[in-house]
């Protein structure tokens, strides 16, 4: 396996080579692009002492400016086009320069930054995500519905994540990607008829991170499929099967009845032998949509929700009834635009009512596009929108 790595390396920097020489003779264009900002923002009124941020290095909260934020930056972004070349030089607010976004493409070949060609992971709603190996950066040769893609990248065991408790082969574990990949292979196949649609995909990794500074283990491969077809006008079947790292396994089957105003469906889930059925159905009826999500093994709600505008008033509220808690929550927010200003105010009642939020803003926009606010939050769940820093449950502030 070194050895293949070792000439595909090879083979990548000659390409790369070969058509940096060529791109040499196109056409250069140049886009710039800029953006920047200053902000302030200090409480005028705030009555929380009690919360975790209890005290700031530039006060205590609980005074009158104490939670005062000070922010500025300026974005330049410079894209560059030369040939099958494009790439973005960018001055970013910390003051480092970097090049992102870089891509090769011409014919069938496509080289740089082009993520991953893997289209099955979690197709179907419910089914397991993060079982796929990230491709940050590849080689890519597409022949119609066929694509070969060499990559490298880092996977995490969640993609919201940049340091997670990772197992790599040999059982080491410790905090950081699940595996960086310093070699990796996928292809990925699609196509269509006038009635059913399908991608089939797969990955094969070799990790860095193994038992051992020094080991180079091949990981658990990934692969998957899904298929759609449209049974009548009304009715489609989707079914989906993935398997991936960390030996997970996903398979989904449902199918959805739509026709006119009305939508419903079964979905059935495996992940891994945990298994579930859902039934669901949803309804518009003017302004206001009516649901019911019931999983025989898991959460079940039922509500409405209404959204809808007049003139430069927008509107929107919500009813929702845990079916399987037996609690609800509800909410309902209006928005004003007059002119130069704005106006919005909302009222949310978290599940089981363990605690709600208020909120309500007005906002003036000068004609240079400078803003100006003073917004209004009572939260006693402490989530505090205004100013996640500033965790108050009931906080007046200027921004």
């Amino acid at each position: 396996m070194k050895a293949f790595k070792l000439a595909s390396a090879f083979a990548v920097t000659g390409l790369a080579l070969a058509v940096s020489g060529q791109a040499m003779a196109a056409d250069t264009t140049t886009e710039w692009t800029w953006d920047g900002k200053v902000t302030f923002s200090a409480d005028l009124m705030n009555n929380n002492t009690a919360l975790e941020n209890a005290k700031l290095s530039n006060g205590v909260v609980g005074e009158r400016g104490a939670n005062h934020q000070n922010a500025y930056n300026l974005d330049v972004v410079v894209g560059v086009a030369n040939g099958g070349f494009s790439a973005d030089l960018a001055l970013e607010k910390s003051n480092s320069v970097v090049m992102k976004n870089f891509l090769y493409e011409e014919g069938a070949f496509m080289f740089g930054e082009i993520g991953s060609v893997v289209t099955t992971e979690a197709a179907i709603k419910g089914m397991n995500s993060d079982q796929a190996y990230t491709s940050d950066k590849g080689f890519r040769y597409t022949a119609g519905g066929l694509q070969v893609q060499a990559f490298g990248g880092a996977s995490y065991t969640s993609d919201a994540s940049t340091a997670s408790t990772y197992t790599a082969s040999g059982g080491t574990t410790g905090q950081g990607p699940y595996a960086a990949t310093d070699m990796g292979l996928e292809f990925a196949f699609t196509g269509s008829t006038d009635t059913v649609t399908y991608a089939v995909d797969a990955q094969y990794a070799e990790d860095t991170m193994g038992a051992g500074a020094a080991t180079d283990a091949a990981l658990d491969m990934y692969m998957g499929v899904n298929v759609s077809a449209m049974a009548s006008d009304a009715v489609t079947i989707d079914a989906g099967y993935t398997s991936g790292f960390g030996g997970e396994t996903s398979t989904a089957l449902m199918a959805t009845y739509a026709a006119d105003a009305l939508t419903a469906y079964v979905r059935w889930n495996d992940n891994s032998g945990a298994s579930d059925t859902t039934i669901g159905a949803s309804t518009v009826m003017g302004a206001a949509t009516l649901y019911i999500d019931y999983a025989l093994e898991g959460a079940q709600n039922a509500g409405v929700k209404l959204a809808g505008g007049e003139g430069a008033m927008t509107y929107a509220a919500n009813f929702d009834y845990a079916l399987d808690a037996s609690a609800f929550s509800y909410g309902a927010s209006v928005a004003v635009a007059a002119g130069d200003m704005a106006y919005a105010a909302g009222y949310a009642s978290r599940e089981g009512q363990t605690s709600s939020e208020l909120t309500a803003s007005a906002t003036y926009t000068t004609e240079g596009g400078a803003t100006m606010a003073l917004a209004y939050e009572n939260d006693n769940g402490a989530s505090n929108t205004v100013d996640s820093s500033k965790r108050s449950n009931n906080a007046l502030s200027v921004l």
